[in-house]
């Protein structure tokens, strides 16, 4: 009895790890393309064009989130809190507007590569409260707390880096 509770718990322990390793998808979120005049409506109306781009929301990966957590650190503090996100992305959209889509590109897209220019121009359309949106759900699908020591960490190298005016 003792080894069968033994090799459960093994097996337990392995199935955690093995997900924590998995590429496990988190949901699709589709981002819906404003035809740009009347010729690309009627290619997305025949289905030439696509009407949105779909994405599988991953848990963001390293890189991704040094990237996001570069432009965040110009962000007002309560805009990157899941929950808060629509309410504040209207009142900083003005001032942070390109920030705010480019964060959100890249935790969509999640590769080793810079946001598609299409993503970034259909986030770039889309009305706010959508757009707002898809950066409340991609925020609170990452792993906020390691996404909020990234941010600190980002700070904390800016603040070494920065050259001391005394003693220059």
């Amino acid at each position: 009895m003792g080894d069968f509770q033994i090799d459960r718990m093994s097996n337990e322990i392995l199935s955690k790890a093995a997900q924590v390793f998995a590429d496990e998808s988190l949901g699709v979120i589709e981002v819906p393309i404003t035809p740009r005049n009347v010729l690309h409506r009627l290619l997305m109306k025949i289905g030439i064009k696509p009407r949105s781009l779909n994405y599988q929301m991953r848990k963001i990966s390293v890189g991704n989130r040094y990237r996001i957590a570069s432009r965040a650190v110009k962000l007002p503090a309560g805009i990157i809190q899941p929950g808060n996100v629509v309410k504040s992305f209207m009142e900083a959209s003005a001032v942070f507007t390109d920030d705010l889509i480019y964060i959100t590109a890249v935790a969509l897209q999640n590769d080793r590569h810079e946001p598609s220019p299409q993503l970034l121009d259909a986030l770039r359309w889309m009305d706010d409260e959508k757009c707002a949106d898809i950066l409340d759900l991609v925020l609170s699908k990452m792993d906020i707390q390691a996404f909020m020591k990234s941010i600190a960490l980002v700070v904390g190298t800016e603040n070494l880096t920065e050259k001391d005016p005394e003693t220059t």
